[in-house]
């Protein structure tokens, strides 16, 4: 089974999906609102795919509020205001990924909002203290957790002090502010994903490629680490394979590659 988890086009089973699945040996799969069609359509697909491969993740970003790739289907889902009716909240969603048949949740966002703008992550913030943002995440896990769900804390070391979107540029920070790191820390534990930015942070280079970055958070962090999708353009021109060997070499357990329309060769997957 190679390390990665990857996207794919297709709503409906099919021997086509089949053989993409064959050829990547994938740990999982990612979908986003381009796979969902119905409630029935995607309750089949899914229920599809885990009859012919038990064992194979479904991942899916469901942050609720902005991030809700399942709105066509299930409609809004605003954040709550209040920090105590994110366990409710985390609990609806993960009722729903469940019903679903999803494994990962990629969420939650666990940076905090410092008033930049323009960083991919306006109204996507939890909160503005750090204590705010470890009580309202602790909750939604908690919630998610209970419908047999795996959380993923997001984007580490967090993106409040860079003004640049890592869907379209590398942001960079001066270094490692302690206040960041903390939701990661406290609310680690080896059950929950942790999934690192891409984003330069002097003294450890690009975070995706930073062996010495994976070693600090594998110090606290005894689940796994995952990138952010490999195709974001904070990683420049780089091949897909150089992205993925350096990915690797960093010592991450799991990366994401979306929009991966011709498989490539198992032997080009470390």
């Amino acid at each position: 089974m190679n390390r990665i988890i990857v996207s794919f086009n297709a709503t409906d089973y099919s021997e086509k999906l089949e053989n993409y699945i064959n050829s990547l040996k994938p740990y999982g799969l990612i979908l986003f609102s381009k796979n969902i069609k119905s409630k029935n359509q995607l309750k089949n697909l899914t229920s599809s795919i885990k009859r012919n491969y038990p064992h194979l993740k479904l991942a899916i970003d469901m942050e609720g509020g902005l991030v809700n790739r399942l709105r066509k289907i299930e409609g809004d889902l605003p954040l709550p205001e209040s920090a105590k009716d994110f366990l409710e909240f985390g609990k609806k969603i993960g009722s729903i990924l469940k019903y679903y048949n999803f494994d990962i949740d990629f969420a939650p966002v666990v940076d905090i909002d410092r008033g930049l703008k323009g960083n991919g992550l306006d109204g996507r913030y939890l909160g503005k203290t750090v204590e705010e943002v470890i009580e309202k995440a602790g909750y939604f896990l908690e919630g998610i957790e209970s419908e047999g769900i795996t959380g993923c804390l997001k984007h580490y070391i967090g993106l409040s002090y860079a003004s640049t979107d890592s869907h379209f540029g590398l942001p960079e920070i001066d270094g490692i502010n302690e206040e960041d790191e903390l939701p990661f820390k406290v609310l680690s534990n080896e059950n929950r994903l942790i999934m690192f930015a891409h984003i330069k942070i002097k003294g450890y280079g690009v975070s995706t490629f930073s062996k010495s970055l994976v070693e600090r958070v594998k110090s606290f962090h005894k689940g796994l680490t995952i990138s952010d999708d490999l195709g974001m353009k904070a990683l420049g021109d780089l091949s897909l394979k150089e992205k993925l060997n350096k990915t690797f070499q960093a010592g991450f357990d799991i990366a994401i590659i979306t929009d991966m329309i011709t498989p490539f060769k198992e032997k080009e997957v470390l």
